[in-house]
Order: structure tokens, then C-alpha cells, then sequence
């Protein structure tokens, strides 16, 4: 029975076709609240989905957490770091080699490419599930992440590694818009898994050409 069930699960997915996972570009405001390490907390913050054909997608994040006295800004371990390092590198060869005498790649022009190519690294995937024309779910697992913590009134300060896991749907209007709704936990190193839950509004663009589906040969 559960075979039956499965197989009708993944005979469903495969014909139905959702118009979310015809583009590739989706981006989406969001808020959210929820409950972590004895506190509740209040989310807010901007996402990117980065979809292939088939469903499977790379997620971006960008938040900022309130929780209790604690303060989070969250983002991909490549969105935080990336850009030190591609400063770093410019501010390095500005100071020390402002003629641009060096030849070829010194360690500096180094250190801004590996923080460009860092930079790009995502959050997490997500993989999108089309329930019918205009309804997706996608579950999600963000475990390349990191948070800058500081409170104010502990005199405290660190990065710490962090992750989210959870479910989403979204519905997709005509001209592009979503509706996003979602639930999820998460987790700060050191700290208690938390629940919580929210909504968010977005867009999807950038139709993702037939030109990319791999074209198989004709059998005569």
C-alpha cells in the first residue's frame, strides 16, 4: 500500500506542470516569528530562489532576528564572508601596490576573486513540488548559513553557524507575484532548536528556455 501511495506521489509531481518552476528567478519579502532557546523571536528578512529545470533550487537569505536581548543578522556563510574578503583584498592592493606594479595575480587579487567566487556560495536547497498551476510546495534545508549575534545589554558579540529547516508554499499569480507561507526550525550553535512559522510576498521572473532542456537524438 505504501508503494501504491508513493508511486502515485511521484506520477503526480511529474505531470503536473506549475508555472513557479517555469522561471528561474524567485525572490520574496518575508516576516516571521516562532519560539528558540527559551525566548520568542521576531524574523524579518529578503530571500532568492535560483531554480533549475526539475525542481531543485539554491536558496539565498539575508535576515535580521530579534530575540530577547539578542540581535541576529543571518546570511550564507558566502554572503557574509565574500564581500570581507573582496574588501580586504581591494583595500590591500590600494595600499601597497597603487600604480598596479605587480604582474599577474598577487595575494590580494587573490583574495578578492576566492571572496567573489565565496560570495556566490548559497544558504541552502529547496526542492519545488507543482500541486497544480499556481500552487508549489518546496521543502528547504538552509545548512550553509551564519549569524552575527551582539546584544547591547550583555556587552556580546560573535558569529555563529546557523541552519533552518522547513516547508513552503507558494502560491503564483498571472502576473508574476507570490504568496508564500511557511513553517520551519532553526538553529543557532550553541542554542535550542526553535519552531516558528510566517509569510511572505515575492516575484518570479526569467522563463527558463526550452534551449535548455537536453535534447535527446532521434531513433529511426
Amino acid at each position: 500500500m505504501k508503494q501504491i501511495f508513493l508511486s502515485s506521489i511521484l506520477l503526480f509531481t511529474f505531470f503536473v506542470n506549475g508555472q513557479l518552476t517555469a522561471n528561474r528567478w524567485h525572490i520574496f519579502g518575508k516576516s516571521s516569528g516562532g519560539y528558540m532557546d527559551s525566548t520568542t523571536y521576531l524574523n524579518i528578512g529578503a530571500s532568492a530562489e535560483y531554480l533549475f529545470r526539475g525542481g531543485l533550487a539554491l536558496n539565498y537569505n539575508f535576515e535580521y532576528q530579534k530575540r530577547g536581548d539578542f540581535n541576529h543578522i543571518h546570511g550564507s556563510m558566502g554572503s557574509l564572508v565574500g564581500p570581507l574578503l573582496i574588501i580586504s583584498g581591494i583595500v590591500y592592493d590600494a595600499a601597497f601596490n597603487p600604480f598596479g606594479f605587480t604582474e599577474g595575480l598577487s595575494l590580494s587579487r587573490w583574495t578578492t576573486i576566492g571572496g567573489l567566487l565565496i560570495a556566490i556560495l548559497p544558504d541552502g536547497i529547496s526542492y519545488h513540488v507543482p500541486i497544480n498551476y499556481h500552487w508549489d510546495f518546496a521543502p528547504y534545508a538552509n545548512f550553509v548559513g551564519v549569524d552575527y549575534i551582539w546584544s547591547k545589554k550583555w556587552s556580546y558579540s560573535e558569529w555563529k553557524y546557523a541552519l533552518s529547516l522547513g516547508g513552503k508554499f507558494t502560491y503564483w499569480n498571472y502576473n508574476g507575484l507570490t504568496f508564500n507561507s511557511f513553517i520551519e526550525t532553526r538553529k543557532v550553535a550553541s542554542a535550542k532548536w526553535g519552531i516558528g512559522a510566517g509569510v511572505g510576498i515575492g516575484y518570479s521572473f526569467a522563463p527558463i528556455s526550452d534551449s535548455n532542456k537536453v535534447k535527446l537524438p532521434t531513433i529511426r
